[in-house]
């Protein structure tokens, strides 16, 4: 229960990853660039928030590898890109599902290696004073796979676009920020309101 715990928290803490770095950007000519490996394991779903989780009927593996790139082409404004590629993969084994009213209805095992969502962005530095203020556009694109035997899926089958706008101020050894923004997603999938608040 403690990994499901932990792997549904990390999944929250990666969806948010991206948003992150406030209103401060990089500077011209300057850049940043970061490659990642993600590793998560669960056998069951977060069931808004109540409990008992829903029970999967196969243990799934997550592996993500991926390349982020910031770089300031002026001196108020950056772009951003993350490249993912995960691999996934569900266990041969059939759970023993508490409830499960379906025990023999469940998804061959297998595996899917694909992209993700690839997300650009675009900072624009709009106050440069104490405290920096940034407006940014983000977007993701169509890029994701699904394989219907498996019912593995590598991110959202769909565009999505990100409006945000973030406030915040640093100090020699303190920083804080909020960025707030909406994201809207096509393809039927629902939109939902980004909200960070950091301080370290």
């Amino acid at each position: 229960m403690k990994k499901n715990t932990l792997s549904i928290l990390l999944i929250f803490v990666l969806s948010f990853s991206l948003s992150a770095g406030g209103p401060w950007v990089k500077g011209k000519k300057k850049g940043y660039f970061q490659l990642s490996f993600t590793s998560l394991q669960y056998d069951e779903l977060l069931n808004g928030f109540q409990d008992p989780n829903s029970g999967l009927n196969r243990e799934v593996t997550d592996l993500t590898l991926q390349a982020y790139l910031e770089y300031g082409p002026g001196k108020n404004w950056q772009v951003e890109m993350a490249l993912p590629f995960k691999l996934l993969k569900t266990g041969d084994q059939l759970l023993d599902v508490p409830g499960n009213l379906y025990p023999a209805d469940t998804l061959a095992a297998g595996k899917l290696n694909a992209f993700g969502n690839i997300h650009m962005a675009v900072k624009y530095l709009i106050l440069d004073g104490k405290f920096k203020m940034a407006g940014k556009l983000s977007m993701g694109a169509k890029t994701a796979e699904y394989d219907s035997i498996t019912g593995l899926r590598s991110g959202y089958d769909a565009w999505y676009f990100a409006p945000s706008f973030s406030v915040g101020r640093g100090y020699r050894n303190f920083y804080y920020f909020t960025e707030a923004g909406y994201r809207f997603k096509t393809n039927g999938y629902s939109s939902d309101f980004l909200f960070t608040l950091e301080a370290f």
